[in-house]
């Protein structure tokens, strides 16, 4: 499978705002008899994909201002680059639908506490990688920094989507 463009909202977003080196699940089609399944690669030794669409659909761009706007506070990423990165995701219908199921827990578990944005920025993180895993495999690659694992496990349980594992191709 051809790198995953899929993959440069959720790692891009990680390594470049956060100092946490976040690690994603990838898989690799070249190589499908050594491969064991999903396994963790720092997002530091990942390039991003080419364009591979002139641009989003108007609903698609109706739902990527929605999340931009939703996540400013934790993430400064301008509306252009969050489209950006959708037009260089190989399924972009997929990773908005998994975008707007970050947003919704993020937004639905924010709700139920005064919480700074250093700990939003903690929710944001924990979804993201919770988006890639399931709980148990999800809090063996987290670092937590503003929240305790019990917290964490309580964000992960707003979180209602599908895993979402990112495809990458080695070469």
């Amino acid at each position: 499978m051809s790198f995953k463009a899929v993959a440069v909202r959720r790692y891009c977003f990680v390594a470049t705002m956060l100092t946490l080196v976040l690690w994603v699940a990838a898989a690799c089609e070249q190589q499908p008899s050594k491969n064991k399944g999903p396994e963790w690669v720092d997002t530091k030794t990942l390039n991003r994909g080419p364009v591979r669409r002139e641009g989003l659909t108007p609903d698609q761009l109706r739902r990527t201002k929605e999340i931009q706007q939703a996540l400013a506070e934790v993430d400064p990423s301008s509306l252009e680059e969050w489209v950006d990165g959708f037009k260089r995701d190989q399924d972009p219908e997929r990773e908005i639908a998994v975008w707007e199921q970050i947003v919704r827990a993020y937004q639905s578990y924010c709700s139920t506490k005064r919480l700074t944005i250093e700990q939003k920025t903690d929710v944001l993180r924990i979804l993201l990688v919770r988006s890639q895993a399931e709980e148990d495999e999800a809090l063996k690659h987290l670092e937590l920094r503003t929240l305790t694992t019990a917290e964490a496990k309580k964000v992960m349980s707003f979180y209602e989507g599908a895993t979402s594992p990112i495809h990458v191709e080695r070469k």
